[in-house]
């Protein structure tokens, strides 16, 4: 079990990694609430990004989404070979935060980029390409709301933290998902 928890938390980790300053920079900066100083970042403020801009690697969402990955794949693993008596309950819960997190870093990708590769496995075998062509942000959509609607089915209402992903921000994410879809 203990594996199990320091793979959710390499995943908070992850959405720490994702969302530090980038969060301002692709929300508020953007908008005339930020005004451009000799210490702002033009790209953002002038809405003139590239490649280059700080803001634009979305390597740290795919970091997350691979640990994701990795604890949907393992998580069933640990409890049926290695920890038989694990409570369902928990182990349900534990899958819960992880198709959450993945769900939310798509989320996030197709708000920011639109189309985007699509990474349902872990990446564990270096002869598979590690490249994907870009799935279409509604496909993408419809995937991480599967995601969502699994998590809360998985999710229990009277564990977890404010540390943790819970059923009441799992639900949070399903509304937010469901606006952007209409």
């Amino acid at each position: 079990e203990d594996d199990i928890k320091s793979g959710l938390a390499s995943i908070y980790d992850g959405l720490q990694s994702c969302f530090d300053n980038d969060f301002t920079l692709w929300g508020d900066s953007r908008s005339d609430e930020v005004w451009r100083t000799q210490y702002g970042v033009d790209d953002h403020v002038l809405n003139a990004l590239s490649a280059t801009s700080s803001g634009t690697n979305w390597s740290h969402f795919y970091t997350t989404i691979h640990r994701a990955n990795l604890a949907i794949e393992n998580i069933p693993i640990i409890k049926s070979k290695y920890q038989t008596g694990l409570d369902q309950k928990l182990v349900n819960n534990y899958l819960s935060q992880a198709y959450a997190a993945r769900a939310f870093c798509y989320f996030w990708i197709v708000r920011l980029w639109g189309d985007a590769p699509l990474w349902l496995t872990p990446y564990e075998n270096i002869s598979e390409d590690p490249y994907k062509e870009r799935a279409p942000a509604n496909v993408v959509l419809d995937t991480l709301y599967n995601d969502l609607q699994k998590a809360a089915t998985l999710s229990d209402p009277k564990s977890g933290s404010v540390f943790e992903i819970t059923t009441g921000a799992i639900y949070s994410m399903l509304i937010d998902v469901s606006m952007w879809k209409k």
